[in-house]
C-alpha cells in the first residue's frame, strides 16, 4: 500500500518501489493503556518515518532475507519527498495461512497474535504477516513486504508477556480468549 509499482530492468528481474507521498510504511507501535485484553489490540501500526522505513530495509535484508532490498536513491514525486528501492520479481502466487506458519515455525517464530511473529532467542518481531505479503516462489514463502522490527523497552516486555500467555495457552487475565490460542 504505501508503494508505487515499477519493472525495473528486465536482465535484473527487480521491481522498483517508490514510496507514495508522504507514506513511508507502517511502524508498529506497543499500547500503553490497553483497553483489552486480547493481544491483537497491545499493538498498532501507526505511518512511519523515512528513517523507520530505511531501518526495516536493512532489518529485512540482514536478518529475513539476504539481499531483498536495494536502496536505489531518492527522489521528488510531485512534490514529495520519495524513496526508491528495488527488490527481486518473484513468480509464484500468495502463500496460504498454512504456508506461512509452517515457513514462520521452521524458523523458530511463535505466532503472538494474527500477523505478528516473534522470535525470543533473537528478538525479532515481524508484523504484517499475512497472505498478500509473502509469495510462495519455487515451493519457498518469501516475505515481500512485511514489518521487521527488533523491540525495546515496553514493547519487547509486552511481545514477551504474550509470548507466555501463548505458551500457556490461556488467555490474559481480564481478556476474553482469542482465536490465536485455538
Amino acid at each position: 500500500m504505501e508503494h508505487d509499482l515499477y519493472p525495473a530492468k528486465e536482465l535484473e528481474r527487480r521491481m522498483w518501489k517508490i514510496t507514495k507521498g508522504a507514506g513511508f510504511g507502517r511502524q508498529p507501535y506497543c499500547i500503553e493503556d490497553l483497553a483489552s485484553g486480547m493481544i491483537s489490540d497491545w499493538f498498532e501500526a501507526r505511518p512511519g518515518t523515512p528513517l523507520q522505513y530505511l531501518d526495516r530495509l536493512l532489518l529485512v535484508n540482514d536478518r529475513i532475507f539476504p539481499g531483498m532490498n536495494r536502496l536505489e536513491g531518492f527522489i521528488v514525486l510531485d512534490e514529495k519527498f520519495s524513496i526508491l528501492t528495488s527488490q527481486p520479481f518473484f513468480v509464484g502466487r500468495n502463500a496460504t495461512g498454512r504456508e506461512i506458519t509452517a515457513f514462520f515455525a521452521q524458523a523458530g517464530f511463535v505466532e503472538i497474535c494474527h500477523g505478528t511473529w516473534f522470535r525470543e532467542e533473537d528478538g525479532l518481531a515481524i508484523f504484517d504477516v499475512g497472505e498478500t505479503n509473502l509469495v510462495l516462489s519455487n515451493g519457498f514463502p518469501i516475505p515481500i513486504d512485511v514489518i521487521p522490527l527488533i523491540p525495546e523497552g515496553r514493547f519487547l516486555e509486552k511481545l514477551r508477556e504474550a509470548l507466555a500467555i501463548k505458551n500457556k495457552g490461556t488467555p490474559p487475565v481480564g481478556g476474553a480468549p482469542h482465536a490465536v490460542w485455538l
